[in-house]
């Protein structure tokens, strides 16, 4: 397992990934939602962890911090999340 992988799994560990779609779900300030968006990107680059963001709503989440957006770049880092997830060919389902 190399190191970047370890880490993001002890951040999952510790309670990093609630905190941050905490983060998404709670907060109206853009720019604490962009870079909770990018952490949750960062994380979703591991495969364990793309079924935990998806399983605790992580997916509502980023498409709900889309909505009022206004920063391009708070799009990109959703953009990025979304990719990581879905990139390898995962179907999205949505329910």
């Amino acid at each position: 397992m190399y190191i970047l992988e370890a880490n993001q799994e002890k951040i999952v560990e510790v309670g990093g990934l609630s905190s941050l779609l905490m983060l998404l779900r709670s907060y109206k300030d853009e720019t604490i939602r962009r870079i909770a968006a990018g952490a949750v990107a960062n994380l979703a680059m591991n495969e364990f962890n793309q079924e935990l963001i998806i399983a605790q709503g992580g997916i509502c989440l980023l498409a709900m911090t889309t909505s009022d957006a206004e920063d391009p770049q708070t799009l990109r880092m959703v953009a990025g999340a979304v990719a990581n997830l879905y990139g390898n060919g995962r179907t999205i389902c949505l329910s």
